[in-house]
């Protein structure tokens, strides 16, 4: 690290303001395009924006199909069996619901009481 010493007791006159004065406003002009490339500029955008569209759709429609393919509607998320008392949140028979439940209320009881079971 380099330290920078100053002496207080000289006095010195700033040096005139010459440096990043910028570019003398009569040749300083706006940059305006040509219609050519305005042109250009929004068919590249447009092309990019339905890039994006097109990924878009087709990545949702990889994510839904996962879904559809592997547990056709009606049947059980847990065991694929299909049911008519399908549970609205999770999509489980009521058996597997409540084997699930069950689970959940045994863990809960492990970590309270150090025995994995229902009461």
């Amino acid at each position: 690290m380099t330290a920078i010493l100053f002496d207080s007791t000289v006095a010195s006159k700033p040096a005139p303001r010459t440096f990043a004065r910028g570019i003398p406003s009569e040749r300083r002009r706006p940059f305006i395009p040509s219609q050519a490339d305005l042109d250009w500029a929004a068919q590249a955008f447009g092309d990019a924006e339905s890039d994006r569209h097109l990924e878009a759709l087709a990545e949702q429609a990889r994510w839904d199909d996962q879904f559809t393919v592997a547990y056709p509607a009606g049947c059980c998320q847990l065991c694929g069996e299909p049911s008519d008392q399908l549970d609205p949140v999770h999509e489980l028979c009521p058996e597997c619901l409540t084997a699930a439940e069950n689970a959940t209320i045994a863990c809960q009881n492990r970590t309270a009481m150090g025995q994995y079971r229902v009461f």
